[in-house]
């Protein structure tokens, strides 16, 4: 739960106008949730290299073509969302990962591939009945093979079509009332 914020204001000559100033004090109180961190490719990339061993900010930065300050937002993201533990030994910053918390993410992939082996568990389980049913009547079920067992053929319906593009050149309706 987050504290009480303070009501503070910064009010202008113009009273119509009124900017609370507890809004950008509430992002620093909020915390980021792991979807957040997984969501960049950067971030997870950030999390497999330091997930062997922890890692100085400099070294982790070499990895990548993108600027200093923007490995350090990445990390500061991972920090907020407790991925990221940064220790000081000496002069160095090291960046220790905290995986635990990737258990919601497991969490959450587990409960919706459960969700969807049932589903297509269930969808085997119709098709196969269809095959069943469909090799024990000899009836014809898809239009393919009605056709086929028929001795029909698409020709007349191509002509038909060949027939309505000519009278729209020449302005006919094809439609009759």
């Amino acid at each position: 739960m987050t504290p009480p914020l303070q009501n503070k204001f910064y009010s202008t000559r113009n009273h119509l106008v009124t900017f609370p100033i507890f809004v950008t004090e509430r992002l620093h109180i909020m915390r980021r949730d792991v979807f957040q961190a997984i969501a960049d490719p950067t971030r997870r990339e950030i999390i497999r290299l330091i997930a062997q061993k922890p890692l100085p900010l400099n070294s982790i930065a070499e990895n990548f073509e993108v600027s200093r300050p923007a490995i350090s937002k990445h990390i500061r993201i991972l920090t907020e969302c407790g991925i990221v533990m940064i220790h000081t030994r000496g002069r160095q910053r090291y960046c220790e990962a905290q995986l635990q918390k990737l258990t919601e993410v497991s969490q959450w992939v587990d409960y919706f591939k459960t969700y969807w082996t049932q589903k297509l568990d269930a969808l085997e389980e119709f098709l196969e009945k269809g095959e069943t049913q469909q090799t024990r009547t000899d009836k014809p079920s898809s239009a393919a093979t009605r056709v086929a067992a028929t001795g029909a053929t698409a020709q007349p319906r191509k002509a038909a079509t060949q027939k309505k593009k000519k009278n729209k050149a020449y302005g006919k309706s094809t439609s009759r009332h």
